[in-house]
């Protein structure tokens, strides 16, 4: 699972919001284990050690009984829950308590398939950064442009002495 540190999670009229003990790597998969009983909820993403939570009442229920919510959701929820943003990143292999879970595409928003690293197939000559779905080439000087594909000629005639660094 790639994962953001911050997990939140709805059930019933039940929330609560936990942090890995860790951050954790972008574009590489991760194992996260959440056990709940009652109102108690544990946390573990790879080989941390295991965060510990309470899920907290709040005003009404969300939606009916033994509904799971991960990542977000759309209600009104307490400000400190609503702080958080949602998940960003690609689940397989979803178990809770144990037991495979199944999510089917009608019961979800704003959810689409994962795809590879922005990255990946940008085209950068010399390297890249990527946040979410899009990416940005980190071009050598006077290079710019989203794919470092244009060149500042004002700039090179006023500051000459600038030159790449050449590795």
């Amino acid at each position: 699972m790639c994962v953001t540190s911050d997990t939140t999670a709805q059930l019933g009229s039940l929330a609560g919001a936990m942090r890995s003990e860790s951050p954790v790597t972008l574009h590489q998969w991760h194992r996260a284990e959440i056990w709940r009983t009652g109102k108690g909820i544990l946390m573990k993403v790879d080989r941390q050690s295991w965060v510990e939570s309470q899920l907290i009442s709040i005003r009404g229920p969300l939606t009916e009984p033994g509904m799971l919510y991960i990542g977000g959701y759309d209600g009104n929820l307490p400000h400190h829950l609503a702080m958080l943003s949602g998940f960003h990143g690609c689940m397989k292999k979803i178990r809770l308590n144990g037991r495979s879970i199944a999510f089917r595409p009608e019961h979800g928003q704003h959810i689409r398939e994962c795809g590879a690293d922005p990255c990946a197939a940008a085209g950068c000559p010399r390297s890249c950064s990527s946040t979410n779905d899009d990416f940005v080439c980190l071009c050598e000087w006077p290079k710019h442009g989203k794919t470092c594909d244009k060149t500042n000629m004002a700039l090179m005639l006023l500051c000459p002495f600038l030159t790449p660094i050449r590795e």
